[in-house]
């Protein structure tokens, strides 16, 4: 499962004229949010997922954290792989008061592997949790079944 919503940063990117014509503001990525005080980042992830899918999560799987530009910004991104109740396809969620606009993509794994692999997803945390999950899915599968 993952998200899809719309990015100001993505269309100042077009208007640039720096990326490619076939670039679209309506990015596919996977949930995520900001740490509030007293949040963990586990807390946040969960916080996350109901608010944007609307999915509950059953069991959580920390994945990687890394670092998003060191040589000027202490921002670190604690990647998460949940595994959730089922989302209603299509269906739009998020924070009315935050204008969040976010659909809920249900694709096969092979399906999010081609579109790492062909360059529909195009941000970086989503491009990392996809390799690690690329990775990782046998594994999940087999726990997550038991």
């Amino acid at each position: 499962m993952l998200i899809e919503q719309f990015r100001v940063g993505a269309l100042a990117a077009i208007e640039s004229g720096h990326v490619g014509k076939d670039i679209t503001p309506w990015l596919i990525e996977c949930a995520a949010g900001i740490i509030e005080d007293g949040e963990t980042p586990e807390e946040v992830a969960r916080r996350e997922v109901r608010e944007e899918t609307g999915c509950d999560v059953l069991d959580i799987v920390p994945a990687l954290q890394y670092l998003v530009s060191p040589g000027g910004t202490s921002e670190t991104i604690h990647v998460f792989c949940a595994h959730v109740t089922a989302p209603e396809p299509g269906s739009i969620h998020g924070i009315q008061e935050e204008h969040e606009d976010i659909r809920v993509l249900v694709v096969p794994v092979a399906e999010a592997f081609e579109w790492l692999r062909t360059g529909v997803v195009i941000n970086a945390m989503t491009l990392i949790a996809l390799h690690w999950f690329r990775d990782n899915h046998a594994g999940l599968r087999q726990q997550w079944k038991e």
